[in-house]
């Protein structure tokens, strides 16, 4: 076990899991950003954190702060350096920039029994739980909650948000950055910021020489937005620097919206925690972009697949971390790189030969010998533990099936092992799917009717499915739907007149909590979860034009007329008394 304090203040775990070959992770966030140092209390088990004004003590078993100790003040221009247990356990040593030491006394600390500390534990059930956490932390994390809507943005078409009846809009929210950008039916890029007193301001407006294929803020610092164009690139823009909009086009930057070099033809796009974009391409390859440090990373010749790649996932990790592109009958997997190029890393799964399935008799007659012959990839996700890989793909045989399958990823990820598969009748499509933080999937789907179908299931066959709803309908037709992993469902609604309704469920209980209407039929939405906030961020582009951002507070501040705040850590005790070295 290998814990990791980042500077912005959380704490990540690391475990090996021997009998299943791959890194297990976990993160938590006790502290604000500016931790300087951090170091194991031997005594107590307990891990402090060194920031400017204190010293924070965070339980690993509990994953809870226990108290807090303030630091002497340093004077101007010195700042405070390291900190380190004494050999007795008993101090902890705090060295400052002018050569200055403290000792600081421990306070008082039940002790921890670290022999229990792990990533990812096993119930009695044998059901996998999510990462860091025991199954009551995990059904307190799927026992979502949401209160009354609250509006924060409305974009009307007149503002730029137009989307003529059959067409199509592309939005993204950045909620740092209170800015809203859409794609609009006229190829053209709108964004506007929301101000402090709620108006709004339009910040750009740009015609866009393409077909666009995807709108998105990084999801970390929701900074740089990214704008895939086919046959030219990806337009980027850092909110950050007033360098404006640039084309990343060939493998260098050029003025905005050029022409591209037309081998730069992106099919896919999707983004990482660190802040690196993968964008898969019409031609097989695929390339890297990493906000961070501006490096640009290319698929070598083992990395390049055979046809057009159509779906991407990132397994996001300080560790070991994992990008997934599927192309027809084909899934590659790069574990991280060294250089410019992932040729050393990206590889092929292949079936584990002493476990092997076929699909189903309306797969082609090839998958007897690979199960992945005979599909096209839609979509892809990994589960939060890294050790499965979930996928929507269409049968070639049998165009008008989808099914849902999922791999586990054995052999430091050298070999895919199919573990289960949901065929979904002729007439059942899939709109969305989403793992959540126990390692079970949501499956969203609209019957022949226009009727919702939401399957949870695991990832293994022999656990059992929910289907919902179980008897009666939910009035309407399926639109859209997404999930936060926390188990907040949301389900976009076409109703009778020209109307729309969202439905907002709760899993595993599947309880409608919020019926919101809407003026229009809704034609997308996401949801977006901040760091550090318990308010779940929801955008919806509406069917002949127009967007509407709402902030989903937790249940129990219904009606609030403000965002609901995190609840603050334990108020810190008076200072210590501290030796000067």
């Amino acid at each position: 076990m290998v814990a990791v304090v980042t500077s912005n203040g959380y704490v990540r775990f690391l475990q090996y899991g021997t009998g299943e070959g791959v890194l297990m992770e976990d993160q938590h966030k006790p502290c604000e950003a500016g931790v300087f140092s951090a170091c194991l209390c031997k005594l107590t088990g307990h891990v402090a954190i060194a920031s400017a004004s204190c010293v924070t003590f965070f339980d690993p078993l509990l994953l809870s702060i226990t108290g807090t100790m303030t630091i002497p003040q340093a004077p101007d221009g010195v700042r405070y350096q390291k900190l380190q247990g004494s050999t007795d356990g008993e101090f902890l040593l705090l060295g400052r920039s002018d050569g200055q030491i403290f000792r600081l006394p421990i306070p008082k600390m039940t002790k921890l029994d670290l022999t229990l500390l792990s990533v990812r534990r096993r119930t009695t059930d044998d059901t996998t739980v999510a990462v860091g956490i025991t199954r009551a932390a995990a059904a307190i994390m799927l026992s979502a909650t949401c209160g009354r809507p609250r509006k924060l943005l409305s974009l009307s078409a007149g503002d730029g948000a137009t989307c003529g009846f059959g067409g199509r809009m592309f939005v993204a929210w950045s909620h740092s950055r209170q800015l809203l950008a859409v794609v609009n039916d006229k190829q053209e890029i709108v964004v506007v910021q929301r101000l402090a007193d709620g108006s709004m301001k339009k910040i750009m407006k740009e015609g866009l020489p393409d077909t666009i294929i995807s709108l998105s803020w990084d999801p970390t610092s929701q900074s740089v937005l990214a704008i895939a164009i086919r046959g030219h690139g990806i337009a980027l823009w850092d909110t950050k620097t007033d360098h404006g909009v640039q084309m990343w086009s060939g493998m260098s930057y050029k003025g905005m919206f050029t022409k591209g070099q037309k081998q730069f033809d992106p099919a896919i796009t999707t983004w990482n925690l660190a802040g690196q974009l993968a964008v898969g391409m019409q031609d097989g390859t695929f390339a890297v972009w990493d906000s961070m440090s501006m490096d640009i990373s290319t698929s070598g010749s083992t990395g390049k697949h055979k046809s057009a790649i159509q779906a991407a996932a990132w397994y996001s990790s300080m560790f070991s971390p994992a990008l997934a592109l599927a192309s027809k009958s084909t899934i590659k997997v790069s574990q991280g790189f060294e250089g410019v190029e992932w040729s050393a890393t990206a590889m092929k799964l292949k079936l584990a030969k002493e476990r092997r399935f076929s699909l189903s008799s309306m797969m082609s007659s090839s998958s007897a010998n690979d199960d992945l012959d005979g599909l096209t990839f839609e979509d892809l996700q990994f589960s939060p533990n890294g050790k499965f890989l979930g996928a929507l793909a269409v049968p070639v045989a049998s165009e008008r099936t989808r099914v849902c399958v999922v791999y586990e990823l054995q052999d430091e990820r050298k070999s895919l092992v199919l573990t289960r598969e949901v065929m979904l009748d002729e007439g059942v499509t899939p709109i969305h799917f989403r793992w959540l933080v126990d390692n079970t999937i949501v499956l969203f789907c609209r019957q022949s009717s226009g009727a919702v179908l939401v399957k949870t299931f695991g990832p293994n066959a022999e656990t059992g499915m929910q289907n919902w709803p179980e008897s009666g309908k939910v009035p309407g037709t399926i639109v859209d739907a997404a999930a936060t992993p926390n188990g907040l469902l949301v389900i976009a609604m076409s109703m009778e007149g020209s109307k729309g309704q969202l439905v907002i469920v709760t899993s595993p209980s599947m309880h409608v909590c919020v019926e919101l209407p809407l003026e229009a039929v809704p034609q997308t939405i996401s949801v977006t979860t901040p760091k550090g906030q318990p308010n779940v961020l929801l955008t919806v582009g509406l069917e002949g034009g127009g967007v509407d951002v709402f902030e989903l507070p937790p249940g129990g501040t219904p009606g609030a007329d403000s965002a609901a705040e995190p609840t603050p850590p334990p108020p810190p005790p008076p200072p210590p008394r501290a030796d000067i070295i």
